[in-house]
């Protein structure tokens, strides 16, 4: 047996050297179960001498200590320990409190279902108009946050009346499962508002792309980029055209679809009314205007717009009008020989294999001629 002589002594009875207090931090601290600070660095407090100790509140930044008791400075320093940790969980609860919630997909769809509601399409569609007496008083004009403050109220209360996907019978959006509007996710009337600027903006570009384009195409949802929140967007103005003057605000006159192409739109889609198109301004925007609307997209409104903005805009000089020409007689030929691929596509003779060199072929000369209305102005 060995005697308590020869002993190793434990981990509590080693003595640590002044170099290694002088390292010592805060997260150094030795807590028992119940999370009390018993010590440092594995070490107990009445382990520690005065001088040791005195080491210890120097370093960790505590003043006072140089004529007080062993007991006061462990006290000292076990208190400053426990607050440090109190002030940490605050923190650790304020930034979780002030953490926004992120956004999701869901959001921008339940946002412009509230808007667009009944209870909410009157006033939106009055947003930057001279703000009443009432609302100057509330000191809630700026930003119209008012306005903003009750959409939030509604966007964030369970309601059937927003958590439905509207438009099913519509082929592009009844393949969205994914979408969910009844998921509630608690924004601020500042990040609703962030939303709605941020779909309005996107909208006001697809329309952009989508009333200069040079193509047949007159599928909204082939110029939004892939979102299919501004496609939603546009579902919502063909159903309510009188808040196009809101959502179009800022846009060029020759972008902005009226509430009477809105309902041409609907013409192409199955509607049996329409109204006819107003007119005005200068020929250019009146045949930009005529241009835009998928029931006048034919191969003589395009060349009307075509020499309209050359008349408009020519450039100087005989060599780029020279190349204009010659580019515009290749894009006529294009346009020509795409309606005769397209109607040989149409013969059910056809097999396969040759129906799948008609679609290369037409897919091929879409892409030259629209780089080609790109350089012509035309797109």
């Amino acid at each position: 047996m060995y005697s308590s002589e020869n002993r190793s002594p434990s981990p509590q009875q080693l003595e640590p050297t002044i170099v290694e207090l002088e390292t010592i931090q805060w997260t150094d601290f030795l807590l028992d179960d119940k999370g009390k600070a018993i010590g440092v660095s594995g070490v107990e407090w009445k382990n520690f001498s005065s001088k040791q100790l005195r080491t210890i509140c120097s370093r960790l930044a505590l003043k006072g200590v140089k004529n007080v008791k062993k007991s006061d400075m462990v006290e000292r320093l076990v208190a400053c320990y426990e607050n440090k940790q109190a002030y940490h969980k605050l923190q650790g609860r304020e930034r979780k409190k002030d953490k926004a919630p992120r956004q999701q997909i869901h959001c921008s769809f339940r946002l412009i279902n509230v808007l667009f509601s009944d209870k909410f399409a009157g006033d939106f569609a009055n947003l930057g108009n001279v703000a009443s007496r009432a609302v100057l008083d509330s000191g809630k004009a700026q930003n119209d946050q008012l306005f903003w403050e009750k959409v939030h109220l509604e966007f964030i209360k369970t309601s059937k009346d927003y958590n439905t996907l509207q438009f099913q019978e519509d082929d592009i959006l009844s393949q969205q499962l994914h979408v969910d509007p009844s998921t509630i996710v608690a924004h601020d009337w500042k990040k609703l508002r962030s939303i709605w600027k941020s779909v309005n903006s996107d909208y006001k570009a697809a329309l952009t792309r989508f009333t200069q384009s040079g193509t047949h195409d007159s599928n909204f949802y082939n110029f939004c980029n892939g979102k299919l929140d501004i496609y939603y967007l546009r579902k919502y103005l063909e159903l309510k055209p009188g808040l196009n003057q809101t959502v179009e605000a800022g846009l060029p006159k020759e972008c902005a679809i009226s509430s009477d192409m809105m309902i041409d739109s609907s013409v192409s889609a199955g509607s049996t009314s329409a109204s006819k198109r107003k007119r005005g301004g200068n020929e250019v925007a009146e045949a930009i205007r005529e241009f835009s609307n998928s029931a006048m997209r034919s191969e003589l409104a395009k060349q009307k717009l075509f020499y309209m903005e050359q008349e408009n805009n020519r450039r100087d000089g005989e060599e780029t009008r020279q190349k204009h020409k010659v580019l515009f007689e290749e894009w006529e030929k294009i346009q020509v020989h795409l309606r005769s691929l397209r109607q040989d596509l149409l013969d059910n003779r056809l097999d396969e294999a040759t129906k799948a060199e008609l679609e290369d072929d037409i897919n091929g000369l879409v892409q030259r001629k629209n780089k080609l209305a790109i350089e012509l102005g035309l797109k």
